[in-house]
């Protein structure tokens, strides 16, 4: 679970697509994750994911780094901080 603070800034830019009109056949796909636990602190992790954006144009491979910390509250767990590393891509244009 997370705050609305940290889900807006997940989302970042995309935020505005959201409202926008969507004319494009768009697939987004997660094929991978790989999460690294900070061994000083149990409850704050790295994490890299790579992701596969296609279009009837283009192809957009990009793996995405962030850090995030999580807070114990009773038997859940909750993203109390949320850091966008940065991203590397790969785009192929038909």
């Amino acid at each position: 679970m997370a705050n609305e603070s940290i889900l807006q800034e997940m989302k970042g830019a995309g935020s505005e697509v959201e409202t926008a009109s969507h004319n494009i056949e768009f697939e987004n796909k997660l094929t991978g994750l790989t999460v690294y636990q900070d061994r000083e602190k149990p409850l704050h992790f790295f994490i890299k994911m790579e992701l596969e954006y296609h279009t009837k144009t283009f192809e957009n491979k990009s793996y995405f780094l962030a850090e995030e910390t999580l807070q114990k509250q009773k038997e859940d767990y909750f993203m109390t901080n949320y850091t966008a590393l940065g991203s590397i891509q790969q785009t192929t244009e038909a």
